[in-house]
């Protein structure tokens, strides 16, 4: 149902949000080890 263009556009909004929650995740665990050192 999808045109080819907006179905790739979705397709790399996706790929770019897995990415951006990896990032996300990455960061919050970073924090999280890096707060008993700081407090």
């Amino acid at each position: 149902m999808l045109h080819n263009g907006l179905s790739e556009h979705w397709k790399k909004c996706r790929l770019l949000f897995k990415r951006s929650k990896a990032a996300c995740t990455w960061l919050c665990d970073s924090i999280k080890n890096g707060l008993p050192r700081q407090h």
